[in-house]
């Protein structure tokens, strides 16, 4: 045994509480710095390369990849238009604040104006961008109804290059009903969101007292806590105190009131129509989840219909069907 050894194994057996308490503060550290890197990496969207595979795909060399080093999300860019789709569309930019710009596609109602259904604004998910709710908006344009698709701040064509999982992206809500004040809506304002799109608007509600006609939440969570569990549950890992630090670090690094960003409790504003679509196996927000959102609704009646066999991804994509289904009779209700 080396010299400069042997001293410090003696004094490690005189004082072992000490010792204990070392290390205890090292892992300590050392968890809280990984719990620090992970958020923000998933706040902060990286330029360009490669996303982490979802945690369920990963190896488990690659978990441990995770685990160490935080997720890899590139800043989400729409990959196609409604030009693809033989749609016209304008391009609309709206102002949240003097730094934050949206950008939105406004596809037309190519019916006459009395035979207009009303207005649908859709929201995506995290680290998505409108292009990926196109089949949502072709949907309803065929049902008659003039259609928005909105980019996050962060996302596609918006500025900015971070996400706060709905926290923040409630002021864009905000921002873009504005656009449509209620003296002159032509049928109802319906906004539809997905997952993060979802939260937001429950918040815009709750905060900026967003009103519109109707709400169709998809895939919702009912708190920021319980989604990040869900992450480490996930990966095998124990939940606890991962998502404890990582949405308290989350939290900070973003600016925001991360433990309390939790829709089941934005909820409680929300008496307009509300039509909740989810995914039975959904592992990212469970199905019990939007029993609880649904329960703290304002709206009494409403509806949460459930797609066997899906997890968290679109339901129209899953079952078109019962999707087309869920809207007609939304619609029934919500008509005038």
């Amino acid at each position: 045994m080396k010299p400069r050894i042997r001293p410090l194994l003696t004094w490690s057996r005189r004082h072992p509480v000490r010792v204990a308490l070392v290390i205890f503060t090292l892992g300590f550290v050392a968890l809280n710095l990984v719990a620090w890197q992970h958020a923000r990496a998933m706040i902060w969207f990286a330029r360009g390369g490669p996303r982490t595979e979802r945690p369920q795909r990963l190896s488990m060399a690659g978990k441990l990849g995770v685990l160490l080093t935080g997720v890899r999300v590139p800043r989400p860019e729409n990959e196609q238009s409604p030009a693809d789709y033989g749609l016209e569309y304008q391009t609309q930019r709206i102002a949240v604040d003097s730094t934050v710009t949206l950008e939105c596609w406004q596809i037309p109602v190519t019916m006459p104006r009395g035979c207009q259904r009303g207005c649908v604004v859709l929201f995506h998910g995290y680290a998505a961008c409108k292009s990926e709710m196109l089949p949502e908006a072709i949907a309803f344009h065929d049902l008659g109804y003039e259609v928005w698709l909105v980019d996050f701040r962060g996302s596609g064509g918006s500025s900015e290059r971070y996400t706060t999982i709905g926290f923040l992206e409630a002021d864009d809500v905000a921002a873009v009903v504005s656009q449509f004040p209620r003296s002159s809506r032509v049928g109802p304002l319906i906004l539809f969101g997905r997952s993060m799109g979802a939260a937001a608007i429950l918040r815009a509600i709750h905060v900026h007292g967003a009103d519109p006609d109707a709400v169709v939440l998809e895939s919702v969570f009912d708190r920021l806590s319980t989604t990040t569990e869900n992450r480490f549950l996930l990966m095998g890992l124990p939940a606890f105190p991962a998502a404890n630090l990582l949405t308290f670090w989350g939290g900070l690094a973003a600016g925001i009131d991360a433990r309390g960003h939790n829709p089941v409790d934005y909820a409680r504003q929300c008496v307009c129509p509300t039509l909740l679509l989810h995914g039975e196996l959904d592992p990212n927000a469970r199905l019990e989840e939007a029993r609880r959102v649904q329960g703290s609704l304002g709206d009494p009646g409403a509806e949460l219909v459930i797609f066997s066999g899906t997890g968290h991804s679109p339901t129209l994509a899953a079952d078109p069907q019962a999707w087309q289904a869920a809207i007609s009779r939304f619609e029934i209700r919500i008509a005038p």
